[in-house]
């Protein structure tokens, strides 16, 4: 996404396969120096380490930043 990456968060319960037990969170374009370095950082379906950064629960919403 041109402002960020969508990150889902898994269950350390493989066996969980309910909706329910996804988490989503966002890791903004800011947290790297370009677009380009987030594209080159981080592609679909590989598993990253994310610090989170902030928790909104009202608003079913999660801000995280790349481990390094």
């Amino acid at each position: 996404n041109p402002f960020g990456a969508f990150v889902q968060i898994i269950s350390d319960d493989k066996d969980s396969k309910d909706e329910e037990d996804k988490v989503q969170g966002l890791c903004h374009v800011s947290e790297f120096e370009k677009a380009e370095e987030m594209n080159e950082k981080l592609v679909i379906d590989q598993e990253y380490d994310f610090e989170i950064l902030l928790i909104e629960p009202k608003e079913h919403r999660m801000i995280l930043r790349l481990k390094d």
